[in-house]
């Protein structure tokens, strides 16, 4: 499964990196594979690995606020193409070339 969580703290400065840098610490602590965007983070592994995360990620951008945006995205096949390469390596293909991530 890969999954997409972004945070936006409403009546805020609006910096989202002090979220961002609590719930890479949550994901880090776990198998699952990660990426950091400057406006979220992309997992990608085990589904009920990626919903717990989500959960612990959710529960510490609230401890951190009063109230947020909270949005997941989740892409979920029944075949083994959870992980980022296998996707942007179709793209690559697609494109002719090595594309900037």
């Amino acid at each position: 499964m890969k999954m997409e969580i972004s945070v936006v703290p409403v009546s805020e400065d609006g910096n989202v990196a002090p979220y961002l840098a609590e719930m890479v610490k949550i994901i880090a602590a776990t198998e699952l594979e990660y990426k950091c965007t400057p406006m979220s983070l992309q997992l990608s592994g085990d589904k009920q690995t990626a919903m717990d995360v989500a959960r612990q990620c959710h529960e510490k951008v609230m401890s951190m606020t009063d109230r947020a945006f909270i949005r997941l995205r989740m892409d979920e096949a029944n075949d083994a193409s959870n992980g980022f390469e296998s996707e942007l390596k179709a793209v690559e293909e697609i494109v002719g070339k090595k594309i900037k991530t």
